[in-house]
Formats: C-alpha cells, structure tokens, sequence
C-alpha cells in the first residue's frame, strides 16, 4: 500500500482528473436534481391562488445577477385545509403590482406542498447549463482519473509481483511538470528481457537532487512484469522517514492562506464593482446570447481536445514517450519552445504527432474560456469577478512564455 501511495501522490494528471471527475458529479447531481423538479411541476404541480405578505427589491449584490428583481412571501391554502407560506423572485416589472394582501397564482406539488413557486417560473434553463458543465467536467475528469487509475494498479501491480531487474540509464531530462513550484525530472532507462530483447523506461515524476543523483549509464533497479517483459517500473525504495519540517509545512500553509486570501478579495472587489458599472445589467440583458456563445466554444474546445485524443489513439498515434505496453492511450511532453519550433517548421504537415498536439493545444484553451466565461454569465457578482481575473491571469502568463520560449 505504501508504494500505491507513493505512485499516487506524483501522479498529477490521476489527482486532476480526481479533481474535475467530483467537480462534474457534483454539477451533474445538482443539475438531476433541479431538471427533476422542474418535470414535477410541469407534470403534477397544481395551480392556486396565493396571498402575497410582503414585498421587496432585492439588491444586486444579494441576487449577484439583475437588480430588477422582486422578492416575495406569500402564502396559500390546500385542498386539505393546511395553510402554507412560500416565498420566490419575479422581475421588478412583473412584481411592482404585488403589495401585501394583493393575490397571485403559484404552483406546488401535492405531495410537497412546502415546494412551490410563482406561475411561470422556469429552471430547466440552470439545470440544462448545469448538466452540461458538469457533463464535461465528468467527461474530462473520468478520462483523466481511469485511465491513470489503470496505469497506476498495473504499475503497483508490477511492483508487487514483477521480477527484479537491472536498467541502464540512457537519458535524464526535465519535464514541463512542477510539484510545490519545483521542476520535476525524468530518467530514461533501458534494459534487456530474459529473452535478450531490448526495451526503455521511464522514471515517475523526480524531484532535481533525485534525478542528478544519477548519471548516464548508471545501473538502476527495476522490475519487470513477468507475463509482458515491455513492461518496467522503477524501483526505488522509498526515502527513510524524517521528523516534521515546521518550516515547509507553514510555507505550505502560507501559499494557501496567500491564495484564498486572494480569493476571497476578488469575490469582495466583484460585489461591490460590478454593480456600480453595470456590468451585471449588461450580461443580464443579453445573456442569452452570451450563454449560447460561452457553452458554444466550450463545447468547440471540448471536442478539439477530445477528438484530438481519441483520433491518435484510433490511428496508433505514437510520440517520444510512447511504450508498447501502454496501450490504447496518449500522452506527450514537450517544452513550449519545441512547439514554437514544431509551428515555424510546420511540422503538422508531416508529423501525426505534432497535428495532434496542436489541435489539443487549441482546444484547451477554447474549453477553459467557455468554461470560464459560462461562469462568468451566470455565477454571482464576486464569481463572476473571481473567474475573470483567473482567465485574465492564465492568458497573461500564457503569453509571456510563449513570447519568452
């Protein structure tokens, strides 16, 4: 169990997936819930006369979208002689009629009746949208988590049972992964099966003293699978146990308190800018046609980075990292000044690999400003602010190493 644990924690892509996979469900069971509702009262609701109590304006700061809305309480009686009191919003436009004592229809369902609302009331609109992120997210997520949950069990598998072996190190390079903002390395090996064949490997995720501690030609320890002799994990017993370090541990607990700190400042500034230059009234008033564009280039983005994958692993696409016992799988690494080069010498005319990489390279971000922008249309004020800022940050950063590279 230790060394399943010890694989785990370096496997980035298994946690992202992790990550995006409970993400989705969540999104996916809140959006169940509400389309559920939603058919209930289009298929059972009943329809009856409220009394309205009171009335109010409810500020765009407390709604986080329009300021034209118009918050009620209301009350009711049913069939049985129970007298129910409900609240909901409506537009400021359909409400300024509705004082104390004035009546309106609402619908609720008999066997519920504390659940009702206003005649005319929709959510299969937020339920759609919810289904639909949280359908990608799991999309995503579920992609990510099994297939590294595969490759992690075969190699704990392996570690387990395999035969010990002896590699040769052939190659030791940096990869464009950081854990704590350090640059993880990677050392290449190579080594000979039981029947004389020739076969590499690579090391998992190491930080820079582990992997400078080796050098080219180099003997490590392996183990090799005993049904497929393509397959290899690097065996390194794991570090001594050492007492506690304080000091990286506060660190640690700094750059998440620094990062929420941040967090929640950009949801404060975003309740109280947005409302005063309107913004919020502007996305309101064309949200629809924002939503349409947003979950548009989402679904663009998607399907680029996903066809993208599918299709190389379809047609046996293979790439540098690429080992026979992987499968049906892709992955690649690449450092962000080879894929300059690989554009200006337009590899993507003759190389599958690069044609892949590029049409993934341009889906992930069309995906995450959908994703983002989606937010930004229908979250609250500060979210809204929260999810721009991010978007704005990542792009920012994006370019500069790419003009750096």
């Amino acid at each position: 169990m230790t060394a399943l644990l010890r694989l785990a924690r370096k496997s980035l892509l298994l946690w992202f997936g992790a990550t995006f996979l409970a993400g989705g469900l969540a999104s996916l069971s809140m959006g169940s819930w509400v389309a559920i509702q939603e058919l209930r009262y289009r298929d059972e609701g009943r329809v009856t006369e409220a009394v309205v109590l009171t009335g109010s304006i409810e500020p765009a700061s407390q709604q986080g979208s329009s300021p034209d809305r118009f918050s009620i309480v209301y009350h009711f009686d049913t069939p049985e002689g129970k007298t129910i009191e409900g609240n909901d919003t409506v537009d400021l436009e359909g409400g300024d009629h509705l004082e104390a004592g004035s009546t309106l229809d609402i619908t609720y369902l008999p066997d519920n009746p504390g659940t009702s609302r206003v005649v005319g009331s929709d959510e299969m609109g937020t339920a759609l949208a919810a289904l639909l992120v949280g359908g990608v997210f799991a999309l995503i997520g579920g992609f990510f988590f099994f297939t590294n949950a595969y490759r992690l069990g075969r190699q704990w598998s392996i570690l387990r049972t395999g035969e010990f072996g002896q590699g040769t190190v052939l190659a030791i390079g940096p990869t464009n992964t950081s854990i704590n903002r350090v640059r993880q390395w990677k050392v290449q090996y190579t080594y000979r099966d039981p029947l004389g064949s020739v076969h590499t490997g690579a090391s998992g995720y190491l930080a820079p003293d582990e992997a400078h501690a080796y050098a080219v030609g180099d003997s490590v320890r392996i183990r090799v699978s005993r049904e497929h002799f393509e397959e290899s994990v690097w065996d390194v017993p794991p570090a001594p146990r050492t007492r506690l370090d304080v000091g990286r541990l506060g660190r640690w607990a700094g750059r998440w308190a620094y990062t929420l700190a941040l967090a929640f400042l950009a949801i404060l500034v975003g309740e109280i800018v947005i409302p005063v230059t309107g913004l919020d009234d502007s996305i309101v008033r064309h949200e629809a046609v924002l939503t349409r564009i947003t979950v548009a280039v989402m679904i663009l983005g998607f399907t680029m980075f996903m066809g993208a994958i599918v299709t190389a692993i379809l047609t046996g696409v293979r790439t540098p990292w690429s080992r026979p016992d992987e499968g049906s799988s892709y992955h690649d690494q690449f450092s962000i000044r080879e894929a300059k080069n690989a554009w200006r010498w337009r590899a993507w005319r003759d190389s599958p690999r690069w044609r892949v990489n590029f049409v993934v390279m341009a889906g992930i971000p069309l995906l995450a400003v959908g994703l983002f922008g989606l937010f930004i249309v229908i979250a609250p004020n500060g979210i809204r602010f929260l999810c721009g800022a991010a978007l704005m940050v990542a792009i920012w950063k994006t370019a500069i190493a790419i003009v750096r590279a």
